[in-house]
Order: C-alpha cells, then sequence, then structure tokens
C-alpha cells in the first residue's frame, strides 16, 4: 500500500528535480556565459613633449632630468597598466571558466535525473536521485567557494595595482 502510493507520487520526484534545477540554474547565472567577454582596456597614453634644447644652461639640465623623470614614470605607468590590465583579464578566464563548469555541473545534474525518472521509476530511484542531486548541489557549492576564493585574489591584485597607479599620478 505505502509502495502503491510513493510510486502513485512520481510526480513529487520531477517537482523535486524542477526546484534542484531552479537551484542550479541560479548559480550558474552567477557567472558570465563565454559571450560576454569584457572590454577592452585602453592603453595609457604615452608621454607629450619634444627634446630638450641643447645648451649648458642648469634649465636645460634641469628640463634633461624632468624629462628621464617623465620618461620614467611613464615606462612604470605603462608596467602597472600591463599588469592591472592582465589582473583583470585573468579574473575574467577565472569567472568564464567558472561559468562553463557549473553550466557541466547543472548538465549533469539533468542527464542523472532523467536516468532517475525513467520510465518506471522505483522508490529506490527516488532515493538514488535525492543522493544524486545532493551530490551535484554539494558539488556546485564547492565550485562556487573555489572560485570565490579565486576571483577574490583577483581582486585583491587589481586593488593593489590602482593603488599603485594612484600613488604615481600623485608622485
Amino acid at each position: 500500500m505505502i509502495a502503491a502510493h510513493i510510486l502513485a507520487g512520481m510526480g513529487i520526484g520531477d517537482n523535486y528535480v524542477a526546484q534542484v534545477d531552479r537551484i542550479l540554474a541560479t548559480a550558474v547565472s552567477l557567472f558570465p556565459d563565454r559571450a560576454s567577454t569584457p572590454a577592452a582596456l585602453s592603453a595609457p597614453a604615452g608621454v607629450a613633449g619634444g627634446g630638450v634644447p641643447e645648451g649648458a644652461s642648469g634649465m636645460a639640465a634641469a628640463a634633461e632630468d624632468a624629462a628621464a623623470r617623465y620618461r620614467s614614470d611613464d615606462a612604470r605607468a605603462a608596467a602597472l597598466s600591463d599588469a592591472f590590465q592582465e589582473a583583470v583579464r585573468d579574473a575574467a578566464a577565472i569567472a568564464t571558466r567558472a561559468g562553463e563548469t557549473a553550466r557541466g555541473i547543472a548538465r549533469a545534474a539533468g542527464a542523472q535525473a532523467i536516468v532517475a525518472l525513467g520510465e518506471r521509476p522505483e522508490p529506490h530511484d527516488l532515493t538514488q536521485l535525492v543522493r544524486q542531486m545532493d551530490g551535484r548541489l554539494a558539488a556546485m557549492q564547492e565550485h562556487i567557494r573555489h572560485t570565490r576564493q579565486q576571483l577574490e585574489v583577483s581582486a585583491q591584485q587589481i586593488t593593489a595595482r590602482g593603488a599603485e597607479m594612484a600613488a604615481l599620478r600623485q608622485a
């Protein structure tokens, strides 16, 4: 009698899978898809100005020193800009790969659900389904945790490069 009741209520399995699918779809939406690429960052403008006038005056020497500092600062700014852009690209790549992995976890859950809820599901199939879906949900949770850690490191790198660039502007 109980088994017949359980089998009559197999729609519960479908409802359960729909809820798990909704949760996994929401988790997938946290990540960008491959089609959404970050906008290209523009390169910093180079130092303007011409050469230093020739001569033996103190002004020419001071101008040459200033020009050398500007060139040095420009090279440092270009290196910082490159490091900043690389950190941003790395973060975008992490997020894109994470999205692909999340979609894979969701697809695996869907495939497992189709098998578990085949033509004539048995009560033990529901038990197996719950175990499998719990495993997929746990995998997604761990994936989000790991991706968050990676992106926190990237955010720290981006923030550090931004602070270095701000300090260079103030110097």
